[in-house]
């Protein structure tokens, strides 16, 4: 389902089948050519909690490692292995704070 506008009539959905393509505009009852409305959809990541309260945490958890490292062209393994080193330190810590 596609929305489209007609500039007579205002806007209206239409099924459309995909097999035979995203149409740029169909034809409307009254005969105008009606262009599609653009589709935009929102992406953010959220917890699933902070949906129903309203919220969203800007600071990043600690046991979570960024990832702008490697939108700046770090290669992957490096990453991985930064991110393994961290984890092993935190299974250290973790260690240490339950003999002690």
């Amino acid at each position: 389902m596609l929305d489209f506008t007609c500039p007579d009539h205002g806007d209206f959905e239409e099924l459309w089948d995909k097999r035979e393509g995203e149409p740029v505009a169909v034809l409307c009852e009254c005969g105008q050519s009606s262009p599609k409305v653009a589709a935009y959809a929102l992406s953010c990541t959220m917890k699933l909690g902070e949906v129903t309260q309203g919220k969203n945490d800007t600071e990043m958890p600690p046991h979570i490692m960024s990832t702008k490292e490697l939108a700046d062209g770090m290669p992957m393994s490096e990453w991985k292995a930064g991110r393994a080193k961290k984890r092993q330190e935190e299974r250290r810590a973790w260690s240490k704070k339950q003999v002690s």
